[in-house]
């Protein structure tokens, strides 16, 4: 009779332990999964805003950035234009 019992009381234990154990589970994914949503969709509505004109924040400063990026490589084409013309003609 105790060991009937006894079984009795590790099979519901195992059952409650399987339950628990699904439940974080899929708290887990939920909050995992949450951590990537949220931020993609708040970097995809920037870009969006972005794109069609409104001004979200940081724009402005994303804007700078380009302009430098621009110049300097403009500035480095340019010197790499005027070493080749530079070499070329001294070759000569």
């Amino acid at each position: 009779m105790k060991l009937a019992s006894k079984a009795r009381e590790m099979k519901d234990k195992a059952e409650y332990d399987s339950v628990v154990a699904a439940t974080k589970a899929i708290t887990v994914f939920l909050l995992l999964s949450n951590s990537v949503l949220v931020p993609t969709v708040m970097v995809l509505s920037w870009i969006y805003r972005y794109v069609t004109g409104r001004q979200p924040p940081g724009a402005n400063q994303l804007d700078q950035v380009c302009m430098k990026l621009a110049s300097k490589a403009r500035e480095m084409k340019d010197k790499a234009e005027n070493k080749i013309d530079g070499s070329a003609t001294g070759d000569e």
